[in-house]
């Protein structure tokens, strides 16, 4: 930062040291940098919504870090791509697996139960030619292990939202997944 304030400033790693000490001793902005009597700096929000303001006036735009689907990140100035994918890791396969389900078909009727399509947090799908790619994140699996942990009926679960999409009648030819 306080290159910023004058272009001959060069800062060693000993300035680093001695910020770090000063900020351990909670001193204050300007004992720590008195290069930078000018520069304020604001801080809102916490998470992915964390707003962090460092100008030398009030009229600046803040830097804000912003969601991909968030509105704001239209009108951004550098916006990061990522891969989805990363964020979006889990198919059904792999969550029985991890739910210690003995068919991936019981977590995709878990998946249902929970709602967890509707959530853009949780699921994500992308159509590519006819198929159909999705993924589901880790606060889905998450909201799929404490719904197994708090003893929900995965057997009942599947009968009835197999019924209810038409793949079975109820209480004929149910084939028990276990």
């Amino acid at each position: 930062m306080e290159a910023h304030v004058a272009d001959d400033v060069l800062v060693t790693e000993r300035d680093v040291n001695r910020a770090e000490k000063g900020i351990k001793q909670n001193k204050s902005w300007k004992e720590l940098f008195p290069a930078l009597p000018t520069i304020a700096a604001t801080f809102s929000g916490e998470g992915a919504t964390l707003v962090v303001r460092i100008s030398k006036s009030d009229d600046l735009p803040a830097v804000r870090i912003v969601k991909e689907d968030d509105p704001a990140a239209e009108g951004a100035t550098v916006v990061r791509e990522i891969d989805v994918w990363n964020r979006f890791p889990f198919r059904y396969k792999q969550i029985a697996e991890i739910l210690g389900l003995p068919s991936y078909v019981q977590g995709s009727a878990l998946a249902k139960e929970l709602g967890l399509k509707d959530d853009p947090n949780m699921y994500y799908e992308k159509r590519v030619g006819s198929q159909k790619v999705y993924g589901y994140s880790q606060l889905a699996l998450d909201k799929m292990k404490h719904a197994m942990a708090e003893g929900i009926d995965i057997r009942e679960v599947y009968r009835r939202r197999n019924t209810a999409t038409g793949k079975a009648e109820a209480g004929k030819r149910l084939v028990d997944p276990r």
